[in-house]
């Protein structure tokens, strides 16, 4: 769409010329923006930082007689979303208002399309949840947050008990469906500030931040989460499995989950150590007979 805008010295504005793509972009007419120049901003979702504002970025270019270049997503009069991309070249006129010549591409395939590289890079695709890339950089950060406030995290670590059988019997579509029906249940055991993760197979990473400053009682608050977490597990699960030319198969699976758990303050261990702890927990609590929880105890091991 192509347009020319005019921001007038006592703040109001208008468009003296709107190309006939305004409706591809906006679902408006030329006419109708040109009577209501407000409608093409009254459609812009805000966005949570306040830099990028829209209008925050006009004034700017005005101040600083600097190109117009912005990326902003629109709610359309059909309820759906689209993002767009404005860039105009701004020049001083003799009554001393602003006009910038320009134009608005529809940048929305792009947007998804970077969507989708970033679930692909962050996201476990099977359950939505974060994958170990993005699994040890928010424990990067919890243990920055750690050593500025000096509250204990938690790091516990979760094995599936007879999920191979499981697997091996019925398939890998039943084992799948069990683990997203697993990811559903853990996401209810743990708090907004919280983490979860899949970190390969039949395992599963969760993150506790900031449980407390005193080392028993955020013990006590990691290990009355990992009985919450046995209690949702430690169950049995409807699965289905899919024959071709029959009818599907229902089945009951037995669950249960081994859970490793270790305590971090500050930065003294990295997320490699600490994750390697909670995973040797994790084999402790396997040795005891699976369904248990074991809690590592650093200066007990290093």
């Amino acid at each position: 769409m192509v347009y020319q805008f005019c921001l007038h010295a006592d703040g109001s504005f208008n468009l003296p010329f709107v190309s006939d793509a305004s409706w591809d972009m906006y679902q408006l007419t030329p006419a109708e923006i040109k009577a209501n120049p407000s409608l093409l901003f009254s459609c812009v979702v805000a966005d949570t930082d306040s830099t990028q504002d829209i209008w925050v970025s006009v004034h700017k270019s005005a101040r600083e007689m600097t190109p117009w270049n912005h990326e902003y997503k629109i709610k359309l009069p059909d309820g759906s979303v689209r993002w767009l991309n404005g860039h105009s070249l701004p020049k001083k006129q003799s009554d001393g208002s602003i006009l910038w010549h320009g134009f608005v591409t529809d940048i929305t395939e792009r947007k998804k399309l970077q969507e989708e590289v970033k679930e692909l890079a962050f996201y476990d695709p099977l359950t939505g949840l974060a994958n170990r890339r993005l699994l040890r950089d928010r424990l990067s950060q919890m243990l920055l947050i750690s050593e500025r406030t000096q509250k204990f995290g938690a790091v516990l670590f979760i094995d599936l008990d007879n999920f191979k059988p499981l697997n091996d019997q019925h398939g890998h579509l039943v084992g799948d469906g069990l683990l997203m029906q697993i990811a559903n249940q853990l996401k209810m055991c743990i708090r907004a500030t919280d983490s979860i993760a899949r970190f390969g197979g039949d395992e599963f990473v969760i993150l506790l931040n900031a449980l407390g400053a005193d080392k028993t009682e955020s013990i006590l608050q990691a290990v009355h989460v990992a009985e919450k977490i046995q209690a949702v597990m430690n169950r049995t699960f409807s699965l289905q499995v899919k024959h071709d030319g029959i009818p599907n198969q229902h089945i009951d699976h037995v669950s249960s989950a081994s859970i490793g758990l270790t305590l971090f303050q500050g930065t003294q261990f990295d997320q490699h150590a600490l994750i390697q702890m909670a995973d040797t927990a994790m084999y402790e609590a396997k040795r005891q007979g699976g369904g248990k929880i074991s809690l590592f105890e650093p200066r007990r091991h290093l």
